[in-house]
């Protein structure tokens, strides 16, 4: 039996759990980050559990022409867009269809970067390890344009933890040294369906609450 989650706070506690159970406690990462928006709650308890400050990833899904849902594409922070080449050939699209959607989710990175951080991430030493987290890994889009815009930072060890995961994908994202050294999912499924579902509520995220974890004080004391 595959486990539902209530919501992404109670996934996020599991999901600490299960890293706790790894022997994070006694390496933390260095850095950890959350997904905006979604992953940030996953990723609250994991941090405070941690004893590691939390911080985000501003990552825009690009979405087909009349399916916003359907991702093809993504942008993370201030990185070029990435596609998945297959599914635009199964859709018949080329990059210079999405020219629009494109500059679109530009501006609402950058909006969302001024809000939630002030500026564009950047460190003087990269870390020896950094751990992302997201709610869920579907296409895997959005974690692998997250994991190339760390890779171009600088990281020794990076991770990928999520309550659940489609399987290929999480397969097709553990590529040590260029994508995700490792890959930590809950519940793999070789048919996951939507990531809502296997959530009993699973309802949107806000700005202000994504601002409201970010603050040290904050996410330790949310139960």
């Amino acid at each position: 039996m595959y486990r539902l989650f209530q919501d992404r706070w109670q996934a996020g506690e599991a999901l600490a759990e299960q890293l706790i159970t790894f022997g994070w406690n006694r390496h933390p990462p260095e850095r950890l980050f959350g997904l905006a928006r979604g992953g940030v709650v996953v990723a609250a308890p994991a941090a405070r559990r941690l004893a590691v400050p939390l911080e985000v990833l501003v990552v825009r899904k690009i979405g087909a022409p009349d399916q916003e849902e359907f991702g093809v594409g993504a942008i993370c922070e201030d990185s070029p867009p990435l596609f998945s080449h297959d599914t635009l050939k199964a859709l018949h699209l080329e990059p210079a269809d999405l020219i629009q959607t494109v500059r679109r989710k530009r501006i609402e990175a950058d909006e969302k970067i001024r809000k939630y951080r002030g500026s564009t991430l950047e460190w003087k030493k990269a870390p020896q390890s950094v751990l992302i987290i997201d709610d869920g890994l579907a296409t895997g889009i959005s974690a692998e344009a997250a994991a190339r815009y760390i890779r171009k930072l600088g990281v020794g060890k990076l991770t990928l933890g999520v309550p659940v995961a489609a399987a290929d994908s999480a397969e097709a994202l553990k590529r040590p040294g260029l994508l995700y050294d490792e890959v930590i999912a809950l519940e793999r499924l070789q048919n996951l369906g939507s990531i809502g579902s296997w959530y009993e509520s699973f309802s949107s995220v806000s700005d202000d609450e994504v601002t409201a974890l970010l603050q040290p004080d904050r996410s330790k004391a949310v139960a």
